[in-house]
């Protein structure tokens, strides 16, 4: 008995040997008429050695790269946060308009106002006040309009008494034009002045920091560049952790690649949304069937209570516009591209609170062992590692984001691991960037793909199938990819025996 036992553990652990480079699969004598037998595996046993493969992968990326890649960012948050608010609290000093129509830097919420794209680009929006009277201004969206989808008008309440109109045209008479209309356009020049001399100020003072930010207008929004030595940073990172001179027999040249790094902070006016707006559909990221429909319901319930109690679920935002003259819509985007007053008038939606909400009910989702999150941060690691081209900055968080709800949204039941959640994302993505469309997932008549230029389309399209293929031949180039391995490396012997085990 107790030699069938120990025959039966050692044909468990080769069940799948390697031999001559082939993947064949060993048949026991006990299940062959005492004969053993050697035969080339069926793609179902493939698959799963793969999965367990990238299973293990995905481990040691998530132990070795990702806390790092965090902390990275992390690092960059706290230096953009920093210079930008210093910058904003010399600029806003003494303004009389500035301080008239926005909220204070310094007493805004950190959530509302920054938000990482990536892991070295940021957002930092500058709301303005809230209105004296509720409701004082509208926004106005849709074709009717000749407003293209995805931007609104935001204009003075018709509903309001004529009194009350002229209350809100007085107070406001900054940056309205004289039909009503609050207007990026118009609030735009003081807003940029201000910046732009407070900037100017700090560096004729001698701030080191203000003396590596460049400032960029970008029409009715601003861009910082900022260039941050993050050897010196590391360095004092360094000066309390014990462990620190175990790290200074890196190369030369790997200390001069990563000298010297550009973070980049897009300045953008936005206005706070309460009401939910005309033409956007609210919808779980989650299938209305059970088991999913109870996780979406509640995902749902939660972004009402936060309405209720007062917090904004969505905002307008000042961006530069980009009109599409090819896709969907074509004529009203002509129509307004040609309107120059009509361009200074639009402001852009942006939902980023409501798709937190969104994007934890999916990372929770069968306890989150389909790791959206992980999905994102791997090719992340990807770009910073220069496995991919730059052509995969347009694909920032909201991009990223969008794609993912809607794999949940539709195939929710068939994720249950990571490889199928990512080579699902992966196949999605291409599928998109082939056909360039994509719906927002609450503005069905926004295609977020129209934002990326098409050759960078065929870029990114080229290599995910490079990608795709080079991780079916061969799984431990995904070590590559995330930057664990180097191409010149031999596999690592342990590591691929932990594997097969």
């Amino acid at each position: 008995m107790q030699q069938e036992n120990k025959a039966g553990t050692l044909w468990d652990m080769v069940a799948r040997p390697w031999i001559d480079g082939r993947e064949l699969q060993v048949v026991p004598p006990s299940e062959n008429g005492g004969n053993t037998t050697v035969t080339q595996t069926t793609p179902k046993v493939r698959a799963e050695k793969r999965q367990i493969e990238l299973n293990v992968y995905l481990d040691q990326i998530v132990s070795e790269k990702v806390p790092e890649l965090e902390r990275q960012e992390r690092r960059n948050f706290e230096k953009v946060q920093a210079i930008t608010n210093r910058l904003l609290t010399v600029a806003w000093r003494g303004n009389r308009r500035c301080n008239a129509y926005f909220e204070d830097p310094g007493l805004a919420t950190q959530v509302e106002t920054y938000q990482a794209l990536d892991v070295d680009t940021f957002d930092c929006r500058m709301f303005v006040k809230g209105f004296e009277i509720p409701g004082s201004f509208q926004p106005i969206s849709g074709l009717n309009h000749d407003v293209p989808p995805g931007y609104a008008f935001f204009c003075v309440n018709e509903r309001f008494t004529r009194g009350e109109k002229i209350s809100v045209r007085t107070a406001w008479q900054d940056c309205i034009d004289g039909d009503g209309f609050l207007m990026p356009g118009a609030i735009y020049p003081f807003f940029a002045k201000a910046i732009k001399d407070a900037l100017q100020y700090l560096q004729d003072k001698g701030d080191k920091d203000m003396k590596k930010v460049l400032m960029i207008e970008t029409k009715p929004s601003l861009v910082l560049k900022i260039l941050t030595d993050e050897k010196e940073e590391k360095d004092g990172e360094d000066k309390n952790n014990t462990t620190s001179k175990s790290k200074e027999s890196d190369s030369d040249e790997e200390e001069e690649k990563e000298e010297k790094k550009e973070l980049t902070v897009n300045i953008v006016i936005a206005c706070k949304g309460y009401n939910w707006p005309q033409g956007a559909t609210i919808q779980q990221p989650l299938p209305k069937q059970k088991p999913y429909c109870e996780l979406g319901r509640q995902c749902l319930a939660d972004i009402d209570d936060a309405m209720s109690d007062g917090a904004s679920m969505w905002y307008l935002e000042a961006r530069p516009v980009s009109l599409s003259k090819t896709l969907q819509n074509s004529r009203c985007h002509a129509n307004v591209s040609r309107n120059p007053v009509k361009c200074s008038r639009l402001w852009k939606f942006c939902f980023a609170p409501v798709e937190d909400h969104f994007f934890k009910t999916i990372c929770s989702f069968r306890g989150g062992v389909g790791a959206p999150a992980t999905v994102i941060r791997v090719l992340q690691l990807m770009i910073a590692n220069g496995e991919v081209q730059n052509s995969w900055k347009p694909l920032n968080q909201h991009v990223l984001r969008t794609l993912m709800f809607w794999q949940f949204k539709k195939h929710a039941a068939k994720i249950k691991t990571f490889p199928e959640c990512f080579f699902m994302f992966l196949g999605l993505l291409q599928q998109c960037l082939q056909g360039m469309s994509c719906p927002h997932f609450l503005l069905p008549n926004l295609n977020i793909m129209e934002s990326i230029d098409s050759s960078c389309a065929n870029v990114m399209k080229q290599e995910i199938a490079k990608i795709l293929e080079s991780l079916e031949q061969d799984t431990t180039n995904l070590l590559i990819y995330t930057g664990i391995k180097q191409r010149d490396e031999e596999p690592d012997q342990e590591q691929g025996e932990t594997v097969n085990q």
